[in-house]
């Protein structure tokens, strides 16, 4: 079973991997911050009574808003960390360790999704792997 959680906000670009140089350590810290509460309110809404166990495999999509450039693919993991420690305070799952697949694609958001999150969005599936590598 997939369980979805959607945070209403995208991650701040000084997050990115290459923007260590010019922005400031606070910077990043207040922008991983923002990120990582807006998780947590959206996971703790999503979560069920217990926090998922075992070995997952999360699917994150990036959803910019208009006027928002795209980001380098191979940054986008690290900019959505706080996004991971976020789920982990509200007791979504145990503990980010437990991703064993992530994925992460970005795109627009369409016209219903702007009224929705006009500051855009990060569409999160989760899934419970078992040991033989099937879904649960």
């Amino acid at each position: 079973m997939i369980r979805r959680v959607i945070v209403p906000t995208v991650p701040d670009g000084v997050l990115s991997p290459n923007r260590s140089a010019k922005y400031g350590f606070h910077a990043k810290r207040r922008a991983r911050a923002e990120l990582q509460r807006a998780a947590w309110a959206a996971a703790l809404e999503a979560r069920e009574e217990n926090p998922l166990e075992g070995d997952l495999r999360v699917t994150a999509r990036i959803l910019w808003p208009p006027g928002a450039r795209k980001k380098d693919l191979d940054n986008l993991g690290a900019m959505l960390k706080g996004c991971w420690d976020g789920f982990t305070d509200a007791a979504f799952w145990v503990d980010d360790r437990q991703m064993v697949a992530l994925t992460v694609t970005q795109d627009r958001l369409d016209k219903a999704g702007r009224v929705s999150y006009p500051s855009g969005c990060v569409v999160v599936d989760v899934e419970q792997v078992s040991d033989d590598g099937e879904g649960r």
